[in-house]
């Protein structure tokens, strides 16, 4: 996985089990990465990065909840590349477990954040724009 975009992918992940019941679909999946962010967090003694995760386990469907835990989740893997390669991994395994629901869900984070990503960095330009 792209190492600009595993920020965003596990913070909606997150966002995404925190909106679904214990139980319910993808749930089961989701808990361990929820799970290991919270750990890698703790082991950093990374408190912005907690607060962030707590933040969109509050509010799921805070887009700026979610942001706020990708940014610190995108710093922390510019200082610990091994445990974001880990966590990276782990969102494959995730996408690779079958469950169609995660699986569309996790292409669309990944399409998403490619856009926006290309839109930010000048690649992409409206029609009639420069």
């Amino acid at each position: 996985m792209d190492p600009s975009i595993l920020g965003v992918a596990v913070a909606k992940l997150i966002a995404k089990a925190a909106l679904e019941k214990a139980g319910q679909t993808g749930r089961g999946a989701m808990a361990p990465l929820v799970d290991r962010v919270h750990g890698w967090f703790r082991r950093r003694r990374d408190t912005d990065g907690e607060q962030a995760l707590t933040l969109v386990q509050a509010a799921p469907d805070s887009q700026r909840a979610i942001d706020g835990l990708a940014a610190a989740l995108n710093a922390a893997a510019r200082d610990d590349p091994a445990e974001a390669q880990v966590l990276a991994q782990q969102v494959n395994r995730i996408h690779a477990g079958g469950d169609e629901q995660v699986t569309t869900f996790i292409q669309q984070i990944v399409g998403n954040a490619r856009s926006d990503r290309s839109v930010q960095a000048g690649v992409y330009h409206e029609r009639g724009g420069a």
